[in-house]
């Protein structure tokens, strides 16, 4: 969808290059993350392509077209743009900033009235209490929605994402990022994002490009730049806790220990669970099927050691309740997994699709995978 071809930009007095010969295709519907230090040229990368500056060489590309060939109010009129600080104009509404490039395409009142609803909606603003409000009647983070959602007005293809996160508190900045990996799973756009933040490039990114004095020192996805940096540049800037850093790339379901390998057992054998799993042999979990033949909860052999010396049905019971407070679901990236694990002092926690639970996952396990991962 979009595609740098030798792309260089100087600018008069400066005897650098703020970007330097960057040749690089962003994929039709993945994040790109160009990631970097300060004055390494994501920002300006990212002006290029949208045509706000102009190339001193080389060309950018929208969908095969040189938007060169492109008029720029055109272009931009039909590419989303998220920045820091929001943008949005003070003296107009919500509705009213949302809907200026609607107006800009011509669309009639009942068109954008109805498209400023779907998108507050979309975005997790009750329209009927935000729309007429002004920007400042608004926290930050619902500012930096109605942003995004003022970017998705006319449902462009194509959006740049400058820092948008980097103005909000970290718990709302987190929300913020998981509300918009949500609703790309749906929209698919192919966005360019930049920010200076690797932890936000890692989870955000479907790859990453990690810049440096205007070039491009590694492009690859998160997983294989954590596994497998390509110098002493990429490693330092990734930092020393790499390997913590891919528990936020890999998932709960990539470490299951599925239910069809456990020992399932009902409710009147509850009394004999531990016995019964010694029998199996390797007797790291069972599942605990009710009267309906749910799986309801995982035993362990934690569990027996809590219980030694006062086993009751009743207390097991409670034990395998609270196992359950731990469960995560199957998509749950690892380092919640771990958190998990951490704040209900359990070594194995289930793991659930859809309210059942279809597995369980160990903290041993994390450590074995994380590690091969690395190897591979």
């Amino acid at each position: 969808m979009i595609e740098l071809k030798n792309v260089t930009k100087t600018y008069p007095g400066q005897s650098f290059k703020a970007v330097d010969n960057l040749s690089m295709i962003m994929e039709t519907g993945e994040i790109t993350v160009l990631v970097g230090p300060s004055g390494c040229g994501k920002s300006t990368t990212i002006r290029l392509i949208n045509g706000m500056i102009e190339t001193t060489s080389g060309d950018v590309f929208i969908d095969g077209k040189n938007i060169k060939d492109t008029d720029p109010n055109r272009l931009r009129m039909n590419i989303g743009y998220v920045i820091q600080h929001i943008g949005l104009l003070p003296h107009l509404t919500i509705a009213q900033n949302i809907a200026i490039v609607p107006k800009l395409h011509g669309w009639d009142k009942g068109r954008i009235d109805k498209r400023v609803v779907e998108l507050l909606e979309l975005v997790g603003l009750d329209p009927g209490i935000t729309k007429n409000k002004y920007p400042l009647q608004l926290s930050g983070g619902q500012m930096q929605r109605v942003g995004v959602a003022r970017a998705m007005a006319v449902d462009p293809a194509t959006m740049l994402m400058d820092e948008p996160f980097g103005a909000v508190d970290p718990i709302t900045r987190r929300g913020l990022q998981d509300e918009f990996l949500r609703l790309q799973t749906v929209m698919k756009k192919t966005i360019c994002f930049v920010t200076h933040d690797i932890n936000e490039a890692v989870k955000m990114g479907d790859k990453i490009a990690i810049m440096n004095k205007g070039q491009i020192v590694q492009y690859d996805t998160p997983k294989n730049i954590l596994s497998h940096p390509v110098n002493d540049f990429v490693q330092d800037f990734i930092g020393a806790d790499r390997m913590v850093k891919k528990l936020n790339i890999l998932l709960a379901e990539q470490i299951i220990y599925p239910i069809e390998k456990t020992l399932r057992i009902n409710e009147s054998e509850l009394p004999r669970a531990f016995d019964l799993m010694r029998e199996k042999g390797d007797y790291h979990v069972a599942c605990y099927i009710d009267n309906a033949g749910r799986a309801v909860g995982l035993i362990t052999k934690e569990m027996e050691k809590k219980l030694v010396g006062n086993f009751t049905i009743e207390g097991l019971k409670g034990l395998i309740a609270d196992n359950q407070k731990a469960a995560v679901h199957h998509d749950t990236n690892l380092s919640d997994v771990f958190s998990q694990m951490l704040e209900h002092n359990s070594e194995c926690v289930p793991v659930v699709r859809n309210d059942d639970i279809i597995g369980s996952a160990f903290f041993d396990d994390i450590r074995i995978f994380v590690n091969k991962e690395d190897d591979e």
